[in-house]
């Protein structure tokens, strides 16, 4: 869901380079040594991309430099990255550019496409021996190296239209005269003035806003995204403004968790061509207020009396409200908390398992693991350039650190680890337990380089297939629950979490 706009090259240039400065691009660190000359083809594409950036320090070409390490696959000490693919091509520099600007791009684009083609190549390769999940991981490095390589783009089913990359039904809506307004969603050209003088488009009539305030019931927005179906008596733009959200969020969920996201099988065919799997519409309601929430979220389990939002699983539905409360969590958080929840809990594995046990994740152990991947990807942020999780400045993470020097703040993970649902939502430290699995999910990502990452990953895909225990934590890292706990102390005392 992006908004369609067109700009001549040389503005798109001019953005280009200015957008990247204001993105922070040119802050990035770079590594020493002297200028870069011609870049070094057998080295790995990053370091190419890098050389000619260095290049374009030594000549003040700082914006130039900038966009050149946009092409560098992301990567932070403490945070889980995703880059987002462009939707503005970049094949052409306006023709006033530069002799020294016209060097650069010649060179870049010859990075590009050699990096994106070898990173293509060594995808497909995997794809073919049947390591679906590692060629999608190459398959999104190939995609940054070279966003304007329409071999990558076709795979995520994108294609270049009027210098922007749009998916089918963006082009069919194109082509039905509609546009995607940033505040009103795809709606028809001719129609945005009736919605900018107040009217709305509501069940195929077009209604004043006196006439809006006088119905008995509030007005419910239906937006449907590639994903989601989000049904909102909030304000239409902000029900799309959620919506645009959770495509970002589900983008990044599906392509940094594949193991959940879809089968081996599946994730091997979308590298060869095959398209992405398709799935059911995921159920959002955005309620106005805490009433209405209350009012539905009781029908279906009277235990929502005391919740503030939450992902039901009998209607496979997250239930959701705007606070007024400032002391609330933010809608945001809640939002991709839940969402968390709900991608699991309908991803394939575990809808294979549920049909096959009809047992739910959790139950007998490893509870937390439920908790711990929500509350990381709550702190999920959708920035114009990359999507991002994790990072420092989290309240849970600051709890979860503080709670090492309070009497009894952390549970010892042998025993941490054996609750189940029913004992971890009833137990009268529910918040320390909240902030333990914070803490523990935090760890296990980002510990030594990431050294426990793949663990994680194994111990999420185990939960959510009914095949968990809950010695898994110590088998799958090698170490003993003493040990264990050492190391994970260790890492909350020495990381600098702070509370935003």
């Amino acid at each position: 869901m992006h908004p369609i706009r067109f700009f001549p090259p040389r503005v798109v240039f001019a953005a280009l380079l200015l957008g990247a400065a204001l993105l922070g691009f040119a802050d990035d660190q770079t590594s020493g040594g002297p200028p870069g000359q011609t870049p070094n083809a057998a080295a790995p594409p990053d370091e190419r991309f890098e050389e000619l950036a260095r290049w374009c320090d030594s000549r003040s070409m700082t914006l130039e430099a900038a966009v050149t390490r946009r092409r560098v696959f992301p990567s932070a000490d403490y945070e889980l990255v995703l880059p987002k693919r462009p939707v503005q091509s970049f094949l052409s520099l306006p023709e006033d550019a530069t002799k020294q600007q016209t060097e650069w791009f010649d060179r870049l684009r010859r990075i590009q496409t050699s990096s994106g083609n070898e990173l293509l190549e060594q995808a497909q390769s995997l794809a073919r021996a049947g390591k679906g999940y590692r060629a999608v991981r190459t398959v999104l490095r190939a995609a940054c190296a070279d966003p304007d390589n329409d071999q990558i783009r076709a795979l995520f089913g994108e294609t270049l239209r009027d210098g922007r990359w749009l998916n089918q039904g963006q082009i069919e809506r194109l082509q039905q005269g509609q546009v995607d307004h940033p505040d009103y969603g795809w709606v028809a050209k001719e129609d945005i003035p009736r919605y900018e003088s107040g009217e709305i488009l509501y069940r195929g009539r077009w209604l004043s806003a006196e006439e809006v305030s006088r119905q008995k019931k509030p007005v419910a927005w239906q937006i449907q995204t590639d994903h989601f179906k989000v049904t909102a008596s909030i304000s239409l733009s902000e029900a799309v403004r959620i919506g645009r959200l959770l495509e970002d969020f589900h983008d990044f969920w599906f392509f940094s968790f594949p193991e959940s996201s879809m089968t081996e099988k599946e994730a091997a065919g979308f590298v060869l061509g095959k398209g992405l799997p398709q799935r059911k519409r995921h159920q959002v309601k955005v309620f106005r207020n805490r009433g209405e929430y209350l009012t539905a979220a009781t029908r279906l389990d009277p235990t929502a009396v005391v919740s503030s939002g939450g992902y039901l699983p009998a209607v496979r539905s997250i239930y959701i409200y705007p606070s007024e409360d400032p002391n609330d969590t933010p809608l945001e958080t809640m939002l991709f908390h839940e969402a968390t929840h709900q991608l699991f809990a309908e991803s394939p594995i575990a809808s294979r398992a549920l049909s096959r046990q009809r047992l739910t994740a959790g139950v007998r152990g490893n509870y937390w693991v439920l908790e711990s991947i929500a509350v990381y990807l709550e702190t999920f942020q959708s920035l114009p350039d990359r999507c991002r999780a994790g990072g420092t400045r989290s309240l849970r993470f600051v709890r979860a650190k503080e709670r090492l020097h309070e009497p009894e703040g952390l549970l010892p993970l042998q025993k941490f680890v054996s609750l189940g649902k029913e004992e971890f939502q009833s137990s009268g430290r529910l918040p320390a337990l909240y902030t333990e699995s914070a803490g523990l999910g935090h760890f296990l990502f980002h510990a030594d380089g990431g050294r426990f990452a793949p663990v994680f990953r194994e111990l999420l895909t185990r939960v959510y297939s009914l095949r968990d225990t809950p010695e898994d934590l110590a088998q799958l890292t090698g170490l003993s629950f003493e040990n264990l706990d050492a190391a994970f102390r260790g890492y909350l005392d020495k990381t600098p979490f702070s509370q935003e």
